[in-house]
């Protein structure tokens, strides 16, 4: 019995095989890739009967979704945003300070944005025994905190790295909100040593999906900040704002497309 069942398994998957290669005699070879003008392009998508059954082709380009060196570029309309930058610490002399003061320096100057300081150390959240909705009478700093952050388009937190991890402070001003995060983008920077944040940022990718947000892909780790910034702001500006303009544009780029969603389909 073993014998005869092994060898209808492999009858069936012959004449599977059989079928295969006369489809493909039958229809013409499609490259899934190809070049053309020096770049690797993907051909255009083939419309596919729906199970309900319209077409269904992908959907059109607009404004700031169009492909780099498209020659006829839609317009782009740009839109307000709030971007404010939460420091990650309340430790006093703390070097993170310089990088997110000079974060919404920078971010402040881009057309169309408006962003400030969120200091943990001017909150009264300590230990969170209560979050924002459980304080009764709320203080007046976490009432104007609240509005703040509901009112923002999306996040950057410049954080330090203690012993692999972040702040607890930054956790506790985080769990303090939680509808005021919800589907809107997180940009992350990282402060410390050789490694420049990168395992905060990495810790902190998982808190903000719990968050009901998003992270941008890209971040910026600053390393050996006490040789790189002064409270003025960092020795090389040029090279600095070379590196966060990538950031400043992702957050941009998140923050206006989710913007639009929430308007046209508001959270549940």
């Amino acid at each position: 019995m073993p014998v005869a069942v092994g060898h209808h398994v492999v009858a069936v998957h012959l004449e599977l095989l059989r079928l295969a290669a006369d489809e493909q005699q039958r229809s013409p070879r499609v490259k899934h890739r190809h070049q053309r003008d020096g770049l690797l392009r993907l051909p255009e998508a083939k419309r596919l009967p729906s199970v309900h059954g319209a077409e269904w082709a992908p959907p059109p380009h607009h404004g700031c979704g169009d492909r780099k060196g498209d020659p006829n570029p839609r317009p782009c309309a740009r839109v307000s945003l709030h971007l404010p930058v939460l420091l990650g610490t309340v430790r006093p002399e703390r070097k993170s300070e310089w990088v997110a003061r000079h974060v919404v320096d920078r971010l402040a100057k881009r057309p169309g944005v408006t962003s400030g300081l969120v200091d943990p150390a001017a909150l009264p959240f300590g230990n969170l025994e209560l979050r924002e909705w459980e304080m009764d009478p709320r203080p007046p700093e976490v009432a104007a905190f609240v509005e703040d952050m509901a009112r923002a388009d999306g996040f950057v937190v410049v954080t330090p790295e203690y012993n692999f991890g972040y702040p607890g402070a930054l956790k506790n001003l985080l769990d303090a909100l939680y509808d005021e995060w919800n589907r809107k983008p997180f940009a992350l920077v990282g402060v410390g040593g050789i490694s420049g944040g990168l395992r905060a940022i990495d810790n902190l990718r998982q808190v903000v999906s719990g968050l009901g947000a998003v992270t941008v892909p890209t971040h910026v780790p600053v390393t050996f900040v006490g040789k790189s910034f002064t409270p003025e702001g960092p020795l090389d500006a040029e090279e600095w704002d070379r590196r966060f303009v990538k950031l400043f544009e992702e957050l941009e780029w998140y923050a206006t497309a989710l913007q639009r969603a929430r308007s046209e389909s508001p959270p549940s």
